[in-house]
C-alpha cells in the first residue's frame, strides 16, 4: 500500500549494474532498506532525496519483509552546511552509522530519530560536533547494553568530580578507591564534568559548553576506547573520522 512518511537518509550502496538500495531512518517506522531502479542516473527523479544525512517526506510502499520502493519525494532540510564541511559531514555519517548499529530494522524508535535529526540541525548551528558525537554515543550506550554511572565511585558509590575510569572495576574511581586500578584510565576533572554533564542534560542545552582542544581530544580519545572495549563496533565511519582528524591537526 502507497504511505506517505518522512524519514533522514543514513547510506546508499550499488545493486547490481545500475540500481541501489538506500537505508532511510523513518520517523515512525524505524530503518528501512529501500531498491531504487536507476539509481545511478544523474537525472534521476529523487536524486536529491537520496543523498545521505538529507531529511525528506517520501511516497513509496514499505514492506514487512524484503525491500521497500519510493515513489515520490521532496527535500525537508538539506543541512547544507554540513554537506560543505568535511569534518561535519564526516561526524554527521558517523552518528548516523552508529545508531543505525545500535537499533534493529523496522523497529520504531522515535527517540533515536529525535535525537539523529536533533544532532543534525545543531551541527548546522555549531562547530561543537565532537561534543555533540559524545553526547550522542553516551546516550546510545544502553541500546548496545552498557551502563555506566559517571557521577559515582563505583566502589564507595559516592559523587565525586576527580575520577578516572576503571575498564577492570567497569566504573568511575574517586581517589580514595583509584589504587584498586593501576591501569585505570586517567581522566581530568573537565572531562568527567563533560561526562556527568552530557550523560544527564538535553543535546539542545550543550551549545553552550566551552571546552579546549585539549579536554576535547582527552574525551573522545577516552569515548574511543570505551566503545572498543564494551560495544566492540568498528564502523568504516569511524575509521575515517579517526584518519581526517590526525590529518586536520
Amino acid at each position: 500500500m502507497r504511505t506517505n512518511f518522512k524519514g533522514i537518509v543514513l547510506f546508499t550502496r550499488p545493486y547490481r549494474e545500475k540500481d541501489g538500495l538506500v537505508k532511510i531512518f523513518t520517523e515512525d517506522q524505524g530503518t528501512q532498506m529501500f531498491f531504487v531502479r536507476g539509481f545511478n542516473q544523474a537525472t534521476h527523479t529523487l536524486k536529491s532525496q537520496l543523498i545521505p544525512l538529507t531529511y525528506n517526506d517520501y511516497w513509496g510502499t514499505i514492506n514487512q519483509e524484503g525491500m521497500s520502493f519510493l515513489q515520490e519525494a521532496r527535500t525537508l532540510n538539506f543541512y547544507r552546511p554540513i554537506h560543505e564541511d568535511i569534518e561535519k559531514h564526516a561526524y554527521g555519517i558517523y552518528l548516523a552509522q552508529l545508531i543505525d548499529a545500535s537499533i534493529n530494522d523496522r523497529e520504531n524508535h522515535p527517540e533515536l530519530f529525535a535525537l539523529l535529526q536533533d544532532a543534525l540541525e545543531l551541527m548546522v548551528k555549531s562547530t561543537m560536533y565532537p561534543v555533540i558525537a559524545t553526547y550522542v554515543e553516551l546516550f546510545l550506550l544502553p541500546y548496545f547494553g552498557v551502563h555506566f554511572d559517571f557521577h559515582h565511585c563505583v566502589v564507595c558509590h559516592k559523587p565525586h568530580y576527580e575520577m578516572d575510569f576503571s575498564m577492570r572495576l567497569n566504573g568511575m574511581l574517586c581517589s580514595d578507591h583509584a589504587h584498586l586500578d593501576e591501569m585505570r584510565w586517567l581522566l581530568s576533572p573537565k572531562v568527567v564534568y563533560l561526562l556527568q554533564v552530557l550523560s544527564k542534560a538535553k543535546l539542545k542545552q550543550i551549545r553552550s559548553i566551552d571546552v579546549s582542544d585539549e579536554t576535547l581530544k582527552m574525551l573522545r580519545d577516552f569515548m574511543s576506547a570505551l566503545y572498543q572495549e564494551y560495544v566492540g563496533i568498528r564502523l568504516k565511519s569511524k575509521s575515517y573520522l579517526d584518519k581526517l582528524q590526525k590529518y586536520l591537526t
